[in-house]
């Protein structure tokens, strides 16, 4: 029975594990007791120190990286191509008393006006020139009604201005944006660019409806397809439309796996540019623009990929690289799963950054941007909204608001007064064949499609695709007219074969084909894998560690603080309630006396 709390801890503490403390309770004198105190207090204090640096260290999260090479069978990419004339000679009339035609016959010499003229319904250019204007025109197809802009010229500035938190920040934006643009008048505008600027614009303007039936189409252009020996046709390719190149087609198909490397197990293409078709006077040369890129993303032609040139074989070696990010609290990511939800396509960091450019312009100034485009079908809702600089409302001094407008949410993005906080995608994937189970995004798996569920692969944060690029001159003549013009006009009912063949001798036919062959080099792929560095497995062991070295201490070292508490409470619930100890009733033995004797049996006092 202890006496006092003193008595209980240092009954318990003279027998603890825990190095130094029982040597203060056995020492015999009393500076051995204050030598003991000094360390124990000492190597407390390091071990306090200690644990702060850990804590601090597992705080920050640190990740390594992890570089592995793998090999498999490997799904082969998506390829998008655009042929880089965005608008077919013979289409014109579609675009007839439009500022996008106007533009357009501005830039022709006077011995090919005629012949535009003709086809857009006019016997004289100049008074076509005279009757419509560009600026601010509208196709009679387009969605546009700019009776639905409204007055309101200070809307995106009420609207960022209530963004921000504090005035301070919104003045510096401003201040900044209007250095911006008067250092930017300062300089020179490249005739060229502006050119295709205004096309672009007035592209933009026309419904999308009509930019399609105005640009190539794929059974135009497309002679051969084929996939590891396997013929792919037309209905393979999926349309997208660009203001850049205008009708641009996808080839994605999960059933495509590359068991072997080489060009005979790749993707191979002949296409055909419609040379015949080009507005010479606009487009400087002759080609298709190619991006490779991962299934189910969206491309964007003019900001990846590269130009393949007519007339020429192009062999395209690809290497790929998985990378995975690590997710939160180790690494700022994106799992793409809200992304998807709300636009409806896979997230990549190009496509945050291209949306959240287009609908943060839209959000602010009631307008569709001027020279970016998603062709989606969320930015369906916003097709009746009017092009930012074709809308006829301007300030006192001539600017045109919204396109002033469009300008200042642009570059507050740019300079990230606003964050779009597009971050890398954080999907895990493990590469593996048939049956190896993964995390991955619902959305990718087509649950309706057996076959597509069977050959799909898991997808990493980032797939890179490294290419390889050569080429030779193709075709040769015999080739060209013995199955290349044959093809042409056989496949298909093609409305140009006729005058095709009528002017074959006018046409440098060369430079109407080109080919190209996609293929895996090898199937060995390099694996970047982000992981954390410092886990709470690691954390648990280095504490473990710290108590070991200052205090001697383990997990069984806490049982004894546990017990120590324990009986504390039992120390104070038996002096509250004052519980005695029960006293047993001693026995008394009575012996009969002998005859002649009187004994008493008792209980004798010692």
């Amino acid at each position: 029975m202890y006496k006092s709390v003193p008595d209980v801890i240092s009954s318990l503490v003279s027998e603890s594990s825990l190095h130094g403390l029982p040597k203060i309770l056995s020492s015999k004198h009393w500076y051995q007791r204050v030598l003991w105190i000094c360390l124990v207090l000492v190597t407390f204090g390091f071990l306090l120190y200690q644990l702060h640096q850990l804590l601090g260290e597992y705080k920050r999260y640190p990740v390594k990286t992890k570089v592995s090479m793998k090999r498999a069978t490997l799904p082969f990419p998506a390829v998008s191509f655009c042929n880089m004339n965005p608008i077919k000679k013979s289409r014109m009339t579609l675009i007839n008393k439009t500022g996008l035609h106007d533009h357009m016959a501005r830039k022709l010499d006077e011995s090919a006006r005629d012949e535009y003229n003709v086809l857009a319904g006019y016997n004289d250019y100049d008074s076509y020139k005279n009757n419509v204007d560009y600026q601010g025109h509208t196709d009679k197809n387009s969605t546009t009604n700019e009776s639905l802009v409204t007055n309101e010229t200070n809307y995106y500035d009420q609207y960022y201005h209530d963004s921000y938190s504090d005035d301070t920040k919104f003045d510096s934006a401003w201040n900044d944006f209007i250095h911006y643009r008067a250092a930017q008048k300062e300089l020179k505008n490249d005739p060229r660019s502006e050119d295709i600027k205004k096309f672009m614009i007035l592209f933009h303007n026309v419904s999308r409806d009509t930019r399609v039936k105005m640009g190539h189409s794929i059974k135009d252009l497309l002679i051969n397809c084929s996939f590891n020996g396997k013929l792919c046709s037309a209905q393979d390719f999926t349309l997208f439309q660009t203001l850049e190149f205008g009708n641009c087609y996808t080839l994605s198909n999960t059933r495509f796996l590359s068991r072997s490397a080489g060009p005979l197990h790749g993707l191979k293409m002949i296409l055909q540019v419609e040379t015949f078709e080009h507005v010479n006077e606009f487009v400087d040369g002759t080609g298709i623009r190619l991006v490779i890129h991962e299934p189910g993303t969206l491309s964007f032609p003019a900001e990846e990929g590269f130009t393949l040139s007519s007339g020429y074989e192009t062999s395209i070696g690809m290497k790929m690289v998985s990378l995975s990010k690590s997710e939160e609290p180790y690494g700022k990511c994106v799992d793409g799963k809200d992304f998807y939800r709300i636009y409806g396509v896979r997230y990549t960091v190009t496509t945050c950054v291209n949306l959240c450019r287009t609908t943060k312009v839209i959000d602010a100034c009631n307008c569709r941007p001027s020279e970016n485009i998603a062709d989606i079908a969320y930015m369906d809702q916003f097709a009746h909204l009017p092009v930012c600089l074709l809308v006829n409302e301007t300030t006192m001094n001539g600017t045109n608001n919204f396109a002033l407008c469009e300008e200042y949410v642009l570059y507050q993005i740019e300079e990230d007064f606003i964050n779009c906080e597009c971050e890398s995608a954080c999907r895990y994937c493990i590469w593996g064949l048939l049956g190896v189970l993964c995390r991955l995004h619902v959305s990718l798996i087509d649950f309706n499609n057996p076959a597509a569920m069977i050959s799909v692969s898991c997808i990493a944060s980032e797939t890179i695709y490294k290419s390889t690029l050569s080429g030779r001159s193709w075709p040769k003549e015999s080739f060209i007219n013995d199955e290349l013009t044959k093809t042409a006009c056989s496949n298909y009912n093609y409305s140009y074969c006729t005058e095709l063949k009528s002017t074959i001798k006018k046409i440098d036919h060369k430079d109407n084909f080109l080919k190209f062959v996609i293929y895996y080099e090898d199937l060995n792929f390099k694996e970047i894998v982000e992981e954390p560095l410092y886990d709470v497995f690691h954390f648990l062991s280095d504490i473990g560690g710290t108590l070991g070295l200052f205090l001697g201490a383990s997990l069984m070292s806490f049982v004894e603080i546990v017990q120590l508490i324990l009986e504390i409470l039992n120390y104070f619930r038996n002096k509250c309630f004052k519980v005695k100890p029960k006293v047993k009733k001693k026995n008394c033995t009575f012996v009969e006396p002998f005859e002649g004797f009187k004994v008493k049996v008792g209980v004798t006092k010692k």
